[in-house]
């Protein structure tokens, strides 16, 4: 943080003194260089150089005449600002080959007969490797040939050579496609309830909610059905957001205004088939030399002492991802992972670089497309793009930060065209032949929209989206050129998605997320896909053998929690590196509502309380009462609450709960039930962690592979204030 009578430093004026800072976020500063103090953006400052350095970057800027503002153009500040990083922090590692690479010069291959020597090697090994019996054969539920996934156990972490790491995940990746397909068949399911509630540029979008919790991946093929026995589909769709129980559909065709009454069904596999094309494609071609040393050489980083005091705190994390070509930054929860993000995110536009910004879910994206705007009012409309469907309602509507909506903007004339054929279209019989004529119109119309958001993504210096969105859209994975590439919330992510997305990265890779959280979601057993990419690259384990890795930084400063949550993570999970800022004393506060006034952290006995199975899981009657009661007193006391459970059964039982306590009262259900899972990335004053156990605790709470159990509780319980 800058305050007053802090040091600080500025690209274009070197090191100076902060003489006051308002509610606006504006510094006044006391500039060597300067008569007169400066107003400048707190956001736009960094930590100060050393004497001898600043003297060294002052002298450059003044042989530079860089004082005299009309005469410095932009591509010389970029210089001055990349001059002043590499004075400061330098380069700690490089990577063979990278500076050739972005030169367009490709290094000279003089092991090339070992490489050749190590694809024919994978090559030989592939009739081990499995596949389907009939590569050409559609793929449809039980007529399939099962596919074996690879086990964590037999899996070389890290792989040999690139090809090898391709085939191995492209096998696991088809076990996850024949468990999704066949385990969870493709069947129609009743809509009981949807309703349109925007219409974009190029696409309708429609909210249906379930009775239970869903996990649809986004970007998911749906398929609308009239009937349930209907031999046509009614229309297509893919799923944009995926929340609990709500699941928010787009459509790239017109529908009528209600589709309740229909039926649906999802195609899950469908982003996978597409993550193994991207596999393919990647060990077809030659690899660039992060991509490279990311899959084959992670290991070497790995240093014999513990985590360094240069590798903690926001700051050496910013420094690190605009100096290194590949950064792991480490977040534990409330550690401000989000603004971090951000200020890297803007700092390399700022050096003239083009960023793209992924992450699983369409949450995280927008609360880093936000934090960017937040940060930086001043820049041009269309440099910072939102692209896919949005889910904050900050951005479904933001004509300049969503892609769709700045098509929209531009193409007036053309959406009001779009409009009236749609409302013709609504009274136009089907058996017309003006019907077919109104359907063609739209279909070009939709058609030119969608370029035209197309040329806005080419444009953009800054795009944040899904790594669903990334994998299946030629516009991001063929057509753009990205030299930084950020990953969020990385721990959820499959292998094979982190490093299809630094596959995309000319210059710089960064990661970021919590090995101490929850890992991918992986349906087919014992398969490699349940390790995260910090498992992966040996950062977890480096970590748990009180070593380090010369790419991981952690965020060690906590904002969320009262100290008794945080240090209690803190000692089990986080090596008791976490630290409290001074906000986290206003916690008290809420640790003194009732009923147990004072105490941060309490267990609840239920002994004799009674679990029953549902299907192949639990709900307990009794937890659930007490949880839903206890919950009651606290939303009475002005407190925000959320109930979390590991069991998808005892979430719907606590929702239907909330739901009907909300309508009986006549006022928003103001209780979030939901799944550890589902709860992930959000936060509460108070959580109440329903364990829905009795005597024997379940695989959910004791299983030990990946730390399972322990990354579950980890989540459940920071997630309080």
């Amino acid at each position: 943080m800058f305050r007053k009578g802090c040091e600080c430093f500025h690209p274009d004026y070197g090191n100076g003194v902060i003489l006051r800072v308002n509610k606006q976020g504006f510094a006044k500063i006391d500039f060597q260089t300067e008569s007169e103090p400066v107003w400048i953006p707190v956001n736009k400052l960094d930590d100060p150089l050393s004497t001898d350095d600043n003297i060294k970057y002052i002298e450059q800027l003044e042989l530079r005449g860089n004082f005299e503002k009309f005469a410095v153009t932009e591509n010389e500040i970029r210089e001055e600002r990349a001059k002043a990083r590499s004075i400061k922090y330098g380069k700690p590692f490089k990577i063979k080959g990278l500076d050739e690479y972005l030169s367009g010069n490709k290094p000279d291959k003089n092991d090339e007969p070992a490489r050749t020597k190590r694809i024919e090697k994978s090559e030989s090994t592939s009739e081990s490797i499995g596949r389907f019996e009939n590569e050409d054969a559609e793929i449809t539920g039980p007529e399939m040939t099962p596919v074996y996934p690879v086990s964590l156990r037999n899996m070389p972490m890290p792989a040999p050579d690139v090809p090898t790491f391709c085939q191995l995940f492209s096998q696991c990746i088809s076990a996850e496609i024949y468990a999704v397909r066949s385990r969870y068949k493709i069947t129609r399911l009743l809509i009981h309830h949807a309703e349109c509630v925007q219409m974009t540029a190029d696409s309708c979008v429609y909210c249906m909610e379930l009775d239970s919790d869903v996990f649809y991946p986004e970007g998911s093929a749906v398929t609308i059905w009239e009937t349930r026995n209907a031999s046509e589909p009614y229309g297509t769709a893919v799923v944009a957001s995926c929340d609990n129980s709500i699941i928010l559909l787009e459509t790239q065709s017109v529908f009528s205004d209600d589709i309740s009454g229909m039926y649906y069904s999802v195609d899950e596999a469908g982003l996978l088939e597409a993550l193994n094309e991207r596999l393919d494609e990647i060990s077809q071609t030659e690899p660039s030399p992060i991509l490279e040393e990311l899959i084959v050489h992670p290991v070497r980083y790995i240093r014999n002492h513990p985590i360094q005091a240069e590798q903690l705190g926001q700051n050496n994390a910013f420094a690190s991802a605009l100096s290194q070509p590949i950064t792991f930054i480490w977040g534990p929860p409330g550690t401000g992972k989000t603004e971090t993000l951000a200020k890297i995110a803007l700092e390399h536009v700022s050096l003239g670089h083009r960023v793209l910004l992924l992450s699983q879910c369409n949450v995280s994206v927008d609360a880093a497309i936000l934090r960017v705007n937040q940060l930086d009012k001043n820049r041009y409309k269309g440099q910072c793009v939102r692209y896919g469907y949005p889910k904050a309602p900050e951005l479904v509507e933001n004509t300049a930060l969503t892609v769709s909506m700045m098509a929209l903007e531009g193409n007036s004339q053309m959406f009001d065209k779009r409009d009236s054929l749609m409302r013709e279209l609504r009274k136009t019989p089907h058996t017309s032949p003006r019907y077919l004529e109104i359907r063609k119109e739209l279909e070009s119309i939709n058609e030119q929209l969608l370029q035209a958001e197309k040329i806005l993504v080419r444009k953009a210096s800054f795009v944040a989206t899904t790594v669903s969105k990334a994998v299946i859209d030629k516009t991001l994975y063929k057509d753009s050129k990205f030299d930084v590439v950020m990953f969020d919330e990385a721990s959820m992510a499959l292998i094979p998605q982190i490093v299809f997305a630094a596959s995309l990265a000319k210059a710089h890779f960064i990661c970021a997320g919590d090995f101490c959280q929850l890992p991918p979601i992986v349906r087919a057993d014992n398969s490699a896909l349940e390790a995260d990419i910090y498992l992966y690259t040996g950062i977890s384990n480096s970590v748990y053998r009180n070593q380090c890795h010369a790419w991981l930084y952690m965020l060690d400063t906590q904002y969320r929690m009262h100290s008794a949550i945080a240090n209690f993570a803190s000692r089990f999970m986080y090596r008791g590196l976490l630290k409290n800022a001074d906000v986290t004393l206003e916690r008290q506060n809420i640790a003194s509502c009732r009923p147990v006034s004072g105490e941060a952290v309490v267990l609840l006995n239920l002994v004799g309380s009674h679990t029953f199975r549902v299907d192949s899981s639990k709900i307990n009657l009794m937890s659930a009462l007490m949880s839903f009661g206890t919950a009651l007193n606290i939303v009475s006391q002005n407190h925000s609450v959320g109930i979390i459970t590991p069991y998808n059964p005892q979430s719907r039982l606590l929702r239907c709960m909330a739901k009907d306590f909300a309508l009986q009262e006549n006022e928003t259900n103001r209780i979030n039930c939901s799944t550890v899972h589902q709860f992930q990335g959000s936060e509460k004053d108070i959580i109440l962690y329903d364990v829905a156990e009795n005597r024997i605790p379940g695989i959910m709470l004791s299983k030990c592979e990946n730390n399972y159990a322990n990354r579950l509780f980890n989540v459940a319980m920071t997630r309080a204030r």
